[in-house]
């Protein structure tokens, strides 16, 4: 396993990685894309900036702030709350004109932070039923495209995911 911490200078290209004196992933083209990288840790104690710093407190800030290609990393701990659009009955709510929506080339992620965990919990039947969910109240509604969910736990009453309803539903999901 490798960790980089690249700079403001990186360029897209090839990468190559040199371990005594062997070169591995020798074809591999690391890729630049644009959006910014936000953070939220439920456990600080003001509402914050976004920044590793100081990480929002809520996951809805990012809701407010996302476009396609952003990312955000979710700090350890246990997250019952509904973020996103609160009439979804859902933890995580996606509602297209409340969430934006991502790109194929450029999706909104969001990531559990590297080695810690990130669990999404329900509250029962009367509470928050699905982990994630594309809120669809209405025929018209949709979820919004092209989002990415990875290394995140849920433990919900229905179900883990519900991206879509009878007429239409959320293009682009990945859930990893």
């Amino acid at each position: 396993q490798l960790s980089v911490q690249i700079g403001n200078a990186a360029v897209t290209g090839p990468i190559k990685v040199t371990v005594g004196s062997i070169d591995s992933n020798i074809d591999q083209i690391f890729t630049v894309r644009s959006g910014g990288i936000y953070f939220a840790d439920e456990s600080v104690v003001g509402p914050g900036t976004g920044t590793h710093a100081d990480p929002w407190k809520l996951i809805d800030n990012f809701y407010d702030y996302a476009v396609a290609g952003d990312t955000l990393y979710i700090r350890a701990g246990v997250y019952s709350g509904t973020y996103g659009y609160s009439s979804g009955s859902g933890i995580l709510v996606m509602r297209q004109g409340f969430t934006n929506d991502g790109t194929q080339a450029q999706p909104i992620a969001y990531l559990g932070y590297h080695g810690e965990i990130v669990l999404f919990s329900s509250t029962g039947p009367t509470g928050n039923t699905y982990g994630v969910r594309g809120y669809l109240g209405t025929p018209t509604d949709r979820a919004p495209d092209w989002h990415v969910f990875a290394n995140l736990s849920f433990f919900s009453y229905n179900g883990c995911v519900s991206a879509g309803g009878t007429t239409t539903s959320a293009d682009g999901w990945r859930i990893i």
